[in-house]
């Protein structure tokens, strides 16, 4: 049995003469090794990168290595669902398989590594071969990983908003402009009821319309969690008076912006201008 460390003579045989025992060698199963022994299982699902690497008798990475997974939930065995196993990949020249496991389940997984025959059978020199006896089919090793559940993390983290204004304006169009951070990213930005785009490191400007008087304006940036991130704005809109003067050529009486004004002397005109006294 290979978990015994069995030795194996090699003798050269003269035909009807003695046999000569050449040396004696020790069958030594190879190992496989998983890095990282333990991964996540997470909802949703997301892939660990796992190398599987098997290794030879002399610590050499083993090429041609036939390296499967299988796992069980632990019910019932013969129950429909709960076995998994995943397609099997071969080691390259460094002995090494590179997965992207995404495991469907918690719990022990099982590693097999198939040593085939044809890495034992090799033709000598004046067709003299090394045979397997019994026809033993090769060796196969085994290792264990573990997928161990991890809670989801939580963002809750809000935006950070960065925006201004000027504090007063005698137009109703104002520039607000800033920008938005988050952890995670950011999903959506908002001046108002007026969703804003914004550029990929998160800044923006964006043209906003206001009403006579003081104005609030807020600024919400949301990101994929829910979380909201906020920045007020106060602008004050300050319609510039128009102040306006009626006179009337003879009259000392006029208007200045509907009111009656009464004036020294009647208006006239002199060298072509309205004269006020």
């Amino acid at each position: 049995h290979i978990a015994d460390d069995p030795e194996v003579e090699i003798y050269f045989v003269a035909y009807d003469c003695a046999d000569i025992l050449v040396t004696t060698l020790k069958f030594v199963p190879p190992t496989v090794t998983v890095d990282p022994a333990e991964v996540p299982f997470t909802i949703p699902a997301t892939p660990t990168h796992v190398i599987f690497t098997v290794t030879d008798a002399h610590g050499h990475g083993a090429p041609g290595v036939t390296v499967t997974i299988s796992g069980n939930t632990g019910f019932s065995s013969g129950a429909s669902g709960y076995a998994w196993s995943a397609n099997a990949g071969t080691t390259g020249t460094k002995g090494e398989v590179n997965w992207a496991l995404v495991p469907p389940f918690s719990g022990k997984y099982y590693i097999s590594a198939y040593v085939p025959t044809n890495c034992f059978y090799k033709p000598i020199d004046l067709e003299w071969y090394w045979d397997l006896p019994c026809g033993w089919s090769g060796i196969n090793t085994t290792a264990t990983l573990e997928a161990k559940y991890q809670a989801p993390v939580v963002d809750t983290t809000k935006p950070v908003v960065e925006a201004s204004a000027p504090a007063e304006v005698t137009s109703p169009m104002v520039t607000v402009s800033g920008k938005v951070t988050d952890n995670v990213g950011v999903v959506s930005l908002w001046i108002g009821a007026m969703k804003i785009d914004f550029a990929p490191d998160g800044t923006f400007s964006a043209k906003v319309e206001v009403a006579e008087g003081a104005n609030t304006i807020k600024v919400v940036a949301f990101d994929a969690a829910g979380n909201m991130g906020e920045k007020t704005l106060a602008v004050t809109y300050a319609v510039p008076k128009v102040t306006v003067v009626k006179v009337q050529i003879g009259s000392d009486i006029m208007t200045v912006n509907g009111n009656a004004v009464q004036i020294d002397a009647p208006a006239e005109i002199k060298n072509g201008r309205t004269f006020l006294p």
